[in-house]
């Protein structure tokens, strides 16, 4: 049985050391370290691993890693995290490592799995959704949630101009709605939104009910009632965005086996909903909207493929 694979950069060789024993001491193999990025990136792009640290503190140039990668189109996560500190190794590495061992070992990232996508975001989001939206390059073959922090009054009009932007339908929902495959439902403000199964199906429930991180509608509430619908079939996103609202939803949908993805710091106008899951060692891959946009894609079952048109009968 294969093992998951870390390569490890930090600046000191005391905390290049003290990474490596605790990283193998989780049951991971640690491939190679290097003192810094560009070092870095020269052994590891031979044998990319399953995972790179980096620690920011002695790695001034840490953020470059992940577009480098990209640049090379290899297929490697990222973790930066704060030094070389026991504390961060504890509370920002290891639950990062021992939640990719359990994926990487259970297979549970494999393409075609996903059945619904739920989508989180607030700060920068009416900026970020248009453009993850757009990158999906038309309706995809699951339905898409989104709970977007925003004003009264304001939910309604930007699901028409998500609509229009994206090329496949953006509606408010409302209770007793069918989440269809080709279409995404956006919480209407001052509302929770819930994904309830039946014996009848999926639908969806909208309710006022409490505030959650004093937020109504609340990513929480949307990620763990997908987590209760839909288990392991459900992919979390979580958008750019001030607070942490979603970081226990994503807990429980990550309990029952399914993936979460964020939006990296970089891309990000604030990066305090998709940086508390990171640092938590939930989301299975950081980044940027392009590459988010193609995640998720290669995470969904594929469009259903049309048939060929006929051709006229040839005349003689």
């Amino acid at each position: 049985m294969s093992v998951l694979r870390v390569f490890v950069i930090a600046g000191s060789a005391e905390g290049r050391q003290g990474l490596t024993d605790a990283i193998r001491d989780a049951g991971a193999e640690v491939s190679g370290s290097a003192a810094d990025v560009r070092a870095g990136f020269e052994r590891l792009r031979s044998s990319p691993p399953g995972l790179v640290t980096v620690a920011r503190s002695s790695c001034p140039d840490a953020g470059t890693l992940a577009a480098m990668l990209r640049a090379q189109q290899l297929e490697t996560s990222v973790l930066v995290h704060a030094d070389e500190s026991a504390n961060s190794v504890r509370t920002e590495v290891l639950p990062t490592v021992r939640v990719l061992i359990r994926r990487h070992l259970a297979g549970t990232a494999g393409s075609g799995t996903v059945q619904v996508v739920a989508i989180g975001a607030s700060t920068g989001g009416p900026v970020a959704l248009p453009q993850l939206l757009a990158a999906l390059r038309g309706p995809i073959a699951v339905p898409i949630l989104i709970v977007q922090h925003m004003p009264v009054g304001f939910t309604g009009p930007f699901a028409e101009r998500l609509t229009r932007q994206c090329g496949f339908p953006v509606r408010e929902a409302v209770t007793g709605a069918v989440p269809r495959a080709g279409e995404a439902w956006l919480a209407p403000a001052d509302h929770h939104m819930v994904l309830k199964r039946t014996e009848d199906g999926l639908h969806l429930i909208t309710h006022r009910g409490p505030p959650e991180n004093s937020c109504r509608p609340a990513v929480d509430v949307l990620f763990r009632s997908v987590a209760e619908a839909v288990g392991s079939r459900g992919l979390g996103v979580v958008l750019t965005g001030m607070g942490q609202d979603g970081l226990i939803g994503a807990r429980q949908m990550s309990g029952t086996g399914a993936s979460i993805l964020v939006q990296d710091e970089a891309s990000s106008v604030i990066w305090g909903m998709p940086g508390a899951i990171a640092k938590a060692g939930i989301a299975a891959r950081i980044l940027p909207l392009e590459p988010l946009a193609a995640e998720i894609l290669a995470r969904v079952p594929p469009p259903p493929r049309l048939p060929a048109p006929s051709r006229p009968p040839s005349s003689v």
